[in-house]
C-alpha cells in the first residue's frame, strides 16, 4: 500500500461541517437539545465512516491503474455503506439518541458527505493518472 499524498480529506469535514451549522438552528427549535444531539451523532457517525473509508481506499489507490482504482472505490462503498447501516442500527436500536432524528440525519449526511467524498477521490484519481504520465 502507498501513501495517500495529496487527498484532501478536509473535503468531507467541510461538508459536515456546513451541514451541522444549517441544521442546527431547525433542530434545537424542533426538538431541542436532544434533537441536536441525534444530528451531531448522526452526522458525525458518517463522517468518521467516510474519512475512514475515504483515507483507506486512497492507500489502497495509489499503486493501481484506472480499472482497479474504480474496483477500489466500488468495493469500499459497500464497506462503507454496510458499517454505517450497521452503526446507524446499534445507535438508533439502543436509543443512545433520539433514533427518528438520528437516522434522518444520518441518512442525509450519508448522501451529501458521501457525495463530496466521491467528488475529493475523483478528482484526486485524475491527480494520481497526470502524475503517472
Amino acid at each position: 500500500m502507498g501513501r495517500a499524498r495529496g487527498l484532501n480529506l478536509a473535503w468531507p469535514v467541510l461538508a459536515a461541517g456546513i451541514l451541522t451549522i444549517v441544521g442546527y438552528g431547525p433542530m434545537r427549535r424542533a426538538q431541542g437539545a436532544d434533537g441536536v444531539n441525534a444530528m451531531l451523532a448522526g452526522v458525525g457517525l458518517v463522517l468518521a465512516v467516510v474519512v475512514a473509508s475515504m483515507w483507506l481506499a486512497a492507500r489502497r489507490m495509489v499503486d493501481q491503474d484506472a480499472a482497479a482504482r474504480f474496483r477500489t472505490v466500488l468495493a469500499v462503498g459497500v464497506f462503507r455503506f454496510l458499517l454505517t447501516v450497521a452503526a446507524a442500527t446499534v445507535v438508533a436500536w439502543r436509543q443512545i439518541v433520539a433514533p427518528g432524528a438520528f437516522l434522518i440525519w444520518t441518512g442525509g449526511a450519508y448522501v451529501i458527505i458521501t457525495l463530496v467524498e466521491t467528488l475529493a477521490l475523483l478528482h484526486w484519481s485524475r491527480r494520481l493518472e497526470r502524475s503517472d504520465d
